[in-house]
């Protein structure tokens, strides 16, 4: 899969990860299409850290992230989440997570 990460200060590239495992019990695996950017990731870009922590480099930035579900499992117990997922057969479909 590929991500862009923060390898130096206002220096990004894009870079290949290896895909994260399947997801175990109760777990989903979200496809990511989109990631919104705040303010705090702009000062890990622009100064290389922020209040007084440096950036542990490479760093993918972002911590808003939106995407579609991609593979799940059912949990023993099913929460409130893994029974909409199974009910509605979200694979590949926008979800909401209900706490």
């Amino acid at each position: 899969m590929r991500s862009v990460q923060l390898v130096a200060p206002q220096t990004l590239e894009e870079c290949e990860m290896p895909m994260p495992p399947d997801p175990g019990p109760g777990k989903v695996l979200v496809r990511i299409r989109a990631v919104g950017i705040c303010g705090s990731d702009m000062h890990w870009y622009l100064e290389g850290g922020m209040a007084g922590h440096r950036a542990v480099l490479p760093q993918v930035l972002g911590h808003e992230p939106a995407g579609v579900t991609h593979h799940y499992r059912l949990a023993q117990t099913p929460s409130a989440f893994a029974t909409l997922a199974a009910y509605a057969d979200n694979i590949g479909k926008a979800i909401v997570e209900i706490p």
